[in-house]
């Protein structure tokens, strides 16, 4: 059993999964068993990410799905996707930042498209 209890078989998705933590996160989980649905905005690096765990472990473990975590739309597509390639989801990793600077109270969904 890991240390963050037993996962295999189990899915998960990790927002901002293209890189840094998200894909560090990934690539464990992976490894212990789980399958992971790696989602964000940047399609290339969360097909790099999902590219190094089949590399490593072979296909069927990590997918990358594109998903702006600011659009409704997008997470539900991505939510409909993930439940499709993994079977089951089982956790959330919200590891996203979206690097869009402001003051809290300026914060809405349509306040911070750009």
């Amino acid at each position: 059993m890991s240390p963050i209890g037993e996962v295999t078989g189990r899915g998960f998705v990790i927002t901002g999964g293209g890189g840094g933590v998200g894909s560090a996160v990934a690539a464990e989980l992976c490894r212990l068993g789980a399958g992971v649905v790696v989602c964000g905005r940047t399609h290339g690096t969360l097909d790099a990410t999902a590219a190094a765990v089949t590399a490593e472990l072979g296909p069927g473990h990590a997918f990358a799905v594109e998903c702006d975590c600011r659009d409704p739309a997008s997470v539900e597509t991505m939510a409909d996707t993930s439940w499709e390639l993994l079977g089951r989801v089982d956790g959330l990793i919200n590891n996203a930042s979206g690097l869009f600077p402001a003051r809290a109270e300026a914060i809405s969904r349509t306040a911070s498209r750009r």
